[in-house]
């Protein structure tokens, strides 16, 4: 199994937050799985993960609002690759914290 911690930090006036909930601004929960899909792309290429794999949303939950100008830390497991008869199936779990809360976690699976 492999893990990775990535830090990352929404600036206060995050794009994304424009009309989403304007009078108390979230960062949008398909912000932070892009955000985690990133994380994956960026810290896993020599594991050739998510790089042209399909992919499915295992399971995705989202605990508590992300704010605009925090930091979220993003941390990610990878457990070993198993072979389907049709392909080799790569689960990734995640779980994200604002000052060590948990604020969303879930899961992915990369076929390829």
């Amino acid at each position: 199994m492999i893990e990775v911690k990535i830090d990352r930090p929404y600036e206060p006036a995050h794009r994304a937050t424009e009309g989403h909930f304007a009078a108390h601004p979230i960062i949008p929960g398909v912000v932070i799985l892009a955000d985690v899909m990133r994380a994956i792309r960026d810290h896993f290429a020599a594991e050739d993960i998510a790089s042209g794999q399909a992919c499915t949303i295992r399971a995705a939950k989202f605990l508590r609002p992300v704010l605009p100008g925090q930091t979220m830390t993003i941390r990610l497991k990878i457990a070993a690759s198993t072979a389907t008869p049709d392909a080799r199936k790569q689960a990734v779990s995640f779980e994200c914290s604002v000052a060590e809360t948990v604020v969303a976690k879930g899961a992915l699976d990369f076929y390829g």
